[in-house]
Formats: C-alpha cells, sequence, structure tokens
C-alpha cells in the first residue's frame, strides 16, 4: 500500500513537472498555424488566451493537480493548493493586449481589459513566487546534495528571474517579447525541479 502511495506521488510530480515545461511549447505551437494573427501574439504566454484554449486547459489542469496534491505535511498542502487557486487566477482574468477593445470585457467574470489585467498580473507574480517559495521551503527537506542543489537552483533561479522581470516592468529596459523568455525560463526552472522530485532523472 505504502508503495503504491509512494508511486501516486512520484506520477503526479511527474505530471505537474512536464506540464510546466511544455506549456510554453504547446500554447506557441497552437497559435503557429492561426491565419491572421496580431503582431504582438507571442510576447507572453498569457497573450495566447485570446487565440488559443491551450494556456487554458493545462494550466488548469495544473491547478487542479496542485490542489489535490497530498504532499508530506500541512505546509506542503496549503502552499500547492494556494499555488492551484493562483493559478485558476490567472485563467480567470485574461491579460490585456494591444488588440483588444479596451471597453469589451472579458474572462469569466467579465471585466474591462484593464481591471483584468491588474488581477492576471497580481495572480502570476504571486504563482511564480509561491512556486519558488515551495521548491526552496519544501522540496529541499529530507533530500540528498545534489538533488538539495538541483532544488536550490531551481528556486534561487525562479527569484532571480522574478526579480529582473519586475525591474524591466518598472523601469522598461527590455522589449516587451522578453515575458515570453522570462515565463519560459520560469516554468522550465520550475518543471526540473518536480521532474526531480518525482525522482524522472536518478541524480543521486
Amino acid at each position: 500500500m505504502a508503495d503504491a502511495l509512494m508511486l501516486s506521488y512520484l506520477t503526479q510530480r511527474k505530471v505537474i513537472g512536464w506540464l510546466g515545461i511544455l506549456l510554453p511549447v504547446l500554447c506557441v505551437s497552437s497559435c503557429l498555424f492561426i491565419e491572421n494573427r496580431p503582431e504582438e501574439w507571442w510576447y507572453s504566454l498569457s497573450a495566447t488566451y485570446h487565440l488559443s484554449p491551450v494556456l487554458t486547459m493545462m494550466l488548469s489542469c495544473t491547478a487542479i493537480f496542485l490542489m489535490t496534491y497530498q504532499g508530506y505535511d500541512k505546509s506542503d498542502r496549503r502552499i500547492n493548493f494556494v499555488s492551484g487557486l493562483l493559478a485558476l487566477g490567472v485563467v480567470f482574468f485574461p491579460c490585456n493586449t494591444v488588440w483588444l477593445d479596451p471597453e469589451e470585457p472579458i474572462g469569466l467574470f467579465q471585466l474591462t481589459p484593464s481591471t483584468s489585467q491588474i488581477v492576471h498580473n497580481i495572480s502570476a507574480g504571486l504563482l511564480f513566487f509561491s512556486f519558488s517559495l515551495n521548491i526552496l521551503m519544501q522540496f529541499t527537506k529530507g533530500n540528498g546534495v545534489t538533488r538539495t542543489l538541483v532544488f536550490k537552483i531551481c528556486g534561487w533561479g525562479m527569484v532571480v528571474c522574478l526579480v529582473f522581470f519586475l525591474l524591466s516592468e518598472v523601469f522598461g529596459f527590455l522589449p516587451g517579447y522578453f515575458t515570453m523568455i522570462f515565463e519560459s525560463i520560469l516554468l522550465l526552472l520550475f518543471g526540473v525541479a518536480w521532474l526531480v522530485k518525482g525522482k524522472t532523472f536518478n541524480i543521486d
């Protein structure tokens, strides 16, 4: 029974990891064959929401996995449940884009694009922060030296990437399409950490 439960945990971690890594690839590729795409459709993963259902489906699946993930203790379950809620926040409150009508309601709650953008940005920022916090505080418990090092690299890498992204947003020293790059790096680090946690790679 214990072995079956551990196998279930490992499988769930692997699924979460692959969902994170594949999200940028599938979001972008799902939009490549859409005719008359807006010029800036590839500037962020969130912008693909308005062209393809892939972001909504994959992020919703990730949210469900995180909210039902049991983990080892209450703190593990809580942080993953909060991450799942934040992921749903990203889905329910789409981002604004230059090609949207500023007065046309969007998202589940039919807010104006500018208002939805505020909730979207807050949810996305807190989501990535919760991911990094989970990796640094939970994943590093009770692991070997090599696995712990990988988790620290992934967790702190996400923190550095988030800080740099926020600075670029405030001071505007990078082109808009760097949002896609930052998001892809963050999701790659997130996915690698979960795959290592799920023992996809036997690195110890």
